[in-house]
This record gives C-alpha cells, sequence and structure tokens, in this order.
C-alpha cells in the first residue's frame, strides 16, 4: 500500500529496512537511497504490558548490538 502511494505521488517519501526492500525488489524508478548510519529505536507496548518494557528494550538492544559488526562492514566496502 505504501509503494502504491508512492508511486501515485501521494507519498515524498519512505522509511524501510534493508528486508523491506529487498522484498519490493528494490528502488522504485525514479526514486533513489539514503542510507542512514545510525536509527533510534523507541519501544511502544500497551499500558497493560509496561512491566515488560526493560525485558522488551533489552531485546532490542541486543538485536541491534548483533547488527553492529554487520553495520561495521558494510561501512568499510
Amino acid at each position: 500500500m505504501m509503494l502504491r502511494m508512492l508511486r501515485l505521488g501521494r507519498l515524498d517519501g519512505l522509511l524501510i529496512d534493508d528486508f523491506s526492500l529487498n522484498q519490493t525488489e528494490g528502488v522504485p524508478e525514479g526514486y533513489r537511497t539514503i542510507e542512514l548510519e545510525t536509527l533510534t529505536t523507541y519501544s511502544w507496548l500497551r499500558k497493560e504490558y509496561e512491566a515488560l518494557l526493560p525485558q522488551f528494550d533489552r531485546g532490542t538492544y541486543l538485536f541491534r548490538a548483533a547488527l553492529e559488526p554487520e553495520m561495521e562492514t558494510e561501512t568499510k566496502s
């Protein structure tokens, strides 16, 4: 849906990750990519799950830390 809106000129830009970009068969014709070096991540949980927020944030931290060696390799090449 978002790609359709982009192609129709209803959106000026779209922020997606590598996986999603690969699933959509790359950058649409007439557009370009801008790689982000860092991206702030926010956790959003419903109030009833508030007690789980520290565990959720820890999981996000571990996931991002696991990606860092991958990111360093990509920026060096």
